[in-house]
């Protein structure tokens, strides 16, 4: 579940809030140079304006700082303030406040204004970009600039979660000289295999991405190319059940794509998931967390989900790989149990068991219910 808000801090204003600016910049009222013959301090203490209240930050923690540009605003949303990272803190000259080294993070309009050819459609509300060029990108500030902690997730296909409100998040860096965008990875903007358009997890909730484990590929339900749909509905699995067992066999590791036209592979697909047995996993798999562990491979691969919008793809995969291993002739070894437990341990202890195997009620899941992916045959 999404961790509790982070506290609110007052809104007084200072006239210490600088701009992202050269890192040496006048606006802080210290030069970097100036910093640096101060003492270094290990943390620093934030009193917010609840009684007794006080955040202890250190070098490493990501805060929320005042937006000058939206000074005067009654109505400024926790999505709007500026994020950076604290590098180093330093004593001021007096009181018990200091300075910090940032690392910004920005913001997709901001990016966009170096350059107007760089879309961002795909950006969401609490998304922000690294940049490459600290000069350009890191400042020092007062801590009177601070308005209190927040949670920064970087997007990879490794997460297990990240909230849809009061988390920001990051997958792609800015290269300041060429001003050009670049994501981690080929599969952090999950763009739809079909129409190209990257994945914006504001704008998806109702339109959702399925993911293709064997074929890799993230796709919208309608989309198509020329005349071909990706995605289609299959009368090769007579039920849920049956076609639960197609997912377990779906993914990198799973069963490879028969050869032949398209036509007979979800039939091949189908054919051979009416043969999986789980009955020998009751042996090899601990009782307490046998059906959850099925439950979760048998389980389509989505994002967003409600509260996640990095979906399910880490931890199903996940799940389908143990089962597979636990299928093989001489299961799990005592090792690879523990190893099990621990990593099912983790993953309920960040998500609840109910909303990892809470049912889709989209309107979307309904009308999907049994499709497969017109590649490869494989239940989506």
């Amino acid at each position: 579940m999404p961790k509790a808000k982070a506290p609110r801090f007052s809104r007084r204003k200072s006239h210490k809030i600088a701009t992202v600016k050269l890192r040496d910049t006048n606006d802080a009222n210290i030069t970097f140079e100036e910093f640096q013959t101060l003492a270094k301090l290990p943390t620093f203490t934030k009193t917010g304006s609840k009684k007794n209240y006080k955040v202890v930050f250190k070098p490493g923690d990501y805060a929320r700082f005042y937006n000058v540009t939206l000074e005067g605003r009654d109505d400024v949303l926790d999505s709007e303030y500026w994020v950076g990272k604290i590098k180093e803190i330093r004593s001021a000259d007096s009181g018990s406040s200091a300075w910090v080294h940032v690392q910004w993070l920005w913001a997709p309009e901001e990016v966009q204004a170096l350059n107007a050819e760089i879309d961002v459609s795909h950006m969401g509300e609490w998304e922000r970009i690294l940049c490459d060029n600290a000069f350009k990108s890191e400042t020092v500030v007062h801590t009177d600039t601070i308005e209190g902690p927040t949670e920064v997730y970087f997007f990879d296909e490794h997460v297990m979660r990240i909230p849809d409100i009061d988390a920001f998040y990051v997958r792609s860096i800015f290269n300041y000289g060429k001003k050009t965008l670049t994501h981690f990875n080929k599969e952090s903007d999950c763009s739809c295999v079909q129409c190209g358009q990257g994945y914006n997890p504001d704008r998806s909730y109702e339109t959702p991405l399925r993911y293709c484990a064997t074929c890799r590929v993230w796709c919208h339900t309608g989309c198509r190319k020329g005349e071909s749909k990706r995605l289609i509905e299959s009368s090769e699995f007579t039920n849920g059940q049956h076609y639960a067992k197609g997912l377990l066999l779906s993914g990198p590791a799973g069963d490879p794509v028969r050869p032949g036209p398209r036509s007979k592979k979800a039939r091949n697909v189908a054919e051979r998931a009416i043969n999986v047995n789980l009955k020998t996993l009751s042996t090899r798999v601990p009782k307490r967390l046998l059906n959850t562990l099925v439950s979760l491979a048998e389980t389509r691969i989505v994002r967003p989900l409600p509260g996640n919008i990095v979906g399910n793809k880490a931890y199903v995969l996940r799940a389908r790989e143990w089962v597979r291993e636990a299928r093989t002739p001489g299961g799990l070894s005592r090792d690879r149990v523990k190893k099990l437990e621990k990593w099912f341990d983790e993953l309920t202890d960040e998500i609840a068991v109910n909303d990892l195997l809470a049912r889709d009620i989209r309107r979307e899941a309904d009308l999907t219910e049994l499709f497969v992916c017109n590649e490869c045959g494989y239940p989506v």
